[in-house]
């Protein structure tokens, strides 16, 4: 048998348990922050085996492109600037 606890903010919706390429029934609980994932197989018996646990909502990596794009953005300004200042002093001589 096995006891699988996850978080619903990392993976929730309807599931899918398999163990070594075979679909496995499993019974769901859960409460307000977790699903329990609880099976009991032949399959599981043995070496160990891959456990694959598949669910259909997960949260994103980045929840709206917008920080992304601004870092990009930001990266990009300081890289054009130390360019401009680098230029700047190798061409400049003060008399």
């Amino acid at each position: 048998f096995c006891n699988i606890t996850i978080p619903k903010e990392l993976l929730s919706g309807a599931y899918e348990v398999w163990i070594a390429n075979y679909r496995v029934n499993f019974s769901l609980t859960s409460n307000s922050t977790h699903n329990f994932i609880y099976f009991s197989s032949s399959i599981f018996n043995g070496p160990c085996k891959n456990i694959k646990i598949i669910g259909t909502e997960v949260i994103p990596e980045f929840t709206s492109p917008l920080p992304l794009i601004l870092f990009m953005l930001l990266i990009f300004w300081l890289t054009l600037i130390d360019g401009v200042k680098k230029r700047f002093q190798q061409t400049y001589i003060p008399t």
